[in-house]
């Protein structure tokens, strides 16, 4: 939008002073014109967001300009001044996208409501623009997440068929070894380590393989509590001796829909992703803190904005991982759920744990949301819809 909000033509002085002087002392900024070809050159210059025009003019009418306003900038307004003998053309200009037409002669305080209502309309139309283009870049940002994890995950997929044929040798070659093998034999725990070591990776395969897959796979009930128990070895050892792991579940926990390796590798990536953020701030930190949390959490609309930002009411297991790491600047924190992005070094990250987080919430209608200051740690939420009551 230009400086000026309203360009209003004729080629009669008299009118043109009369309704340009009238708008200006409601507060409104005006240009004039006193014939099409002069309205084109300052509308070209200033783009107002109202034309007001006289249908007859002479050379070029207000149809016509109306015509080449309206290709030029589809969302301008057009308030048509007529006599009453040409209403019928008047009638025509409404049809082909005027806002409307306020026929001769008129009182001033109506072309003043017509002129509120015109612009009123116009910024309505531009919002509803501005929003229809945001929704659609949303739209194709997660196409092309979609695509990305898509492509990955049929990688993943072909890669854990060959891995789970081999670790199913290894597996049940390390059986026959240890029925071959006494009680007391020292080889024993060898067998038992390459045993244990195989089935690891039988159920890493899994994760991959449920990640990698078209379809949601087995879904049913599941306790994230129960879940979080059971991966909690695998979880401390992810994490070190430098990093201390807190964990706090709420009783009476509600169950989540959901194929459970999915949620495993969401909070496996979540637990990797905090613990390379505090990784990177040891030579300044000795250690860090990992606290994961689980409760329930029912959002409408007297819940804290942070809590509902993008997230529709009703009742969730909400699960919480805060790290005290490095944080994120703002410009880390925008791009944090974008394939492929990362700040790690070349080789050292794929930019994909916390895409695929991302997904597997969005796969279930939860919703994921990230708290971060650079130097001050970072704290994930994720939401997951109840899924029945017990």
């Amino acid at each position: 939008m230009g400086t000026s909000e309203v360009l209003v033509v004729d080629d009669d002085p008299k009118v043109l002073n009369l309704m340009g002087g009238f708008l200006r002392g409601l507060g409104i900024e005006v240009r004039m014109a006193r014939d099409g070809a002069e309205a084109l050159q300052v509308f070209e210059a200033e783009r107002p967001p109202l034309v007001i025009t006289d249908l007859k003019m002479p050379g070029m009418d207000g149809l016509e300009l109306m015509k080449a306003i309206k290709e030029a900038s589809p969302q301008t307004e057009i308030l048509i001044i007529t006599a009453y003998a040409d209403l019928g053309s008047a009638i025509q200009a409404v049809r082909q996208g005027a806002f409307d037409y306020l026929p001769k002669p008129f009182h001033l305080e109506t072309l003043g409501r017509r002129v509120t209502q015109a612009l009123e309309c116009h910024t309505r139309y531009v919002t509803e623009q501005r929003r229809a283009e945001e929704e659609h870049l949303a739209l194709e940002a997660q196409r092309k997440v979609d695509e990305a994890i898509r492509v990955i995950g049929g990688l993943a997929a072909g890669a854990a068929h060959d891995l789970n044929t081999l670790f199913t040798i290894i597996e049940g070659s390390a059986r026959f070894l240890l029925e071959a093998t006494p009680g007391g034999d020292p080889r024993r725990g060898d067998g038992e380590r390459i045993y244990a070591t195989a089935e690891r990776g039988l159920r890493l395969v899994g994760r991959l393989l449920a990640i990698g897959s078209v379809n949601p796979g087995a879904v049913h009930p599941v306790n994230v509590a129960r879940l979080f128990g059971e991966m909690l070895p695998a979880l401390r050892s992810l994490m070190g001796d430098r990093i201390a792991l807190n964990v706090r579940a709420a009783r009476r926990l509600w169950r989540v829909r959901a194929n459970p390796a999915h949620i495993e590798q969401l909070i496996m990536n979540l637990v990797a992703n905090a613990r390379d953020a505090m990784a990177a701030d040891q030579g300044r930190l000795p250690g860090g803190t990992l606290t994961l949390e689980i409760s329930n959490v029912a959002v409408d609309e007297t819940s804290p904005p942070m809590a509902i930002e993008g997230l529709a009411t009703g009742k969730y297991v909400m699960l919480v991982v805060r790290d005290t790491g490095c944080g994120m600047p703002p410009e880390v924190r925008s791009r944090v759920f974008e394939p492929f992005f990362t700040t790690k070094a070349p080789g050292k990250g794929t930019g994909l744990g916390l895409a695929t987080v991302e997904w597997i919430v969005r796969r279930y209608n939860g919703h994921v949301a990230c708290e971060t200051e650079a130097g001050r740690g970072t704290t994930f939420r994720v939401y997951l819809p109840r899924g029945e009551k017990k």
